[in-house]
């Protein structure tokens, strides 16, 4: 039992060191500077893949950390059943090296939100954790929101106002 414990809390510690979201221990809930650092979130269908859009400027990223309610998120598991219904991933450009050129946009994490329930789960980039969250049932329509697929001349209509149509 305390390997199993250790092991999980060494685990969540390399998590959140490498993927750039910071943890309080006071009530385990992320920092919103970890995910507003994001430069890039790509909206996909969880199910097909399907890029839906990409939030870029730096309003619809900080719509986006505004409408998920980040400060309230807890830990949670994941009820049996549920089927995933979008996928955001966050990308971030890497420090800039003297005489390395341009800088890479690294995969940060990717969140995948559920049909019909007010759920959250985090993979990392690195290492393929998934960590799961409650979050608050606006903050679950916002998400599925997203995921509608829509025509270009009603994007900014649904809070993506950077949003680029993949048709």
């Amino acid at each position: 039992m305390k390997t199993r414990i250790f092991s999980l809390s060494a685990v969540l510690l390399c998590l959140f060191l490498l993927s750039g979201c910071v943890i309080v221990k006071e009530n385990l809930s992320f920092d919103p500077g970890g995910i507003s650092k994001a430069q890039r979130i790509e909206v996909a269908g969880a199910s097909d893949g399907q890029l839906l859009g990409t939030l870029d400027t730096e309003e619809d990223i900080d719509a986006f950390v505004e409408s998920v309610f980040i400060e309230s998120w807890k830990l949670s598991e994941l009820p049996a059943g549920l089927e995933r219904e979008g996928a955001f991933t966050l990308y971030q450009q890497g420090a800039v090296r003297p005489g390395g050129g341009e800088p890479k946009v690294h995969k940060i994490c990717t969140l995948y939100s559920y049909k019909d329930a007010a759920y959250l789960t985090i993979t990392t980039a690195v290492g393929a954790i998934d960590i799961t969250f409650s979050i608050q049932q606006s903050a679950a329509d916002y998400l599925h929101s997203l995921t509608q697929v829509m025509p270009c001349d009603l994007i900014s209509n649904a809070g993506m106002l950077g949003c680029k149509c993949s048709t």
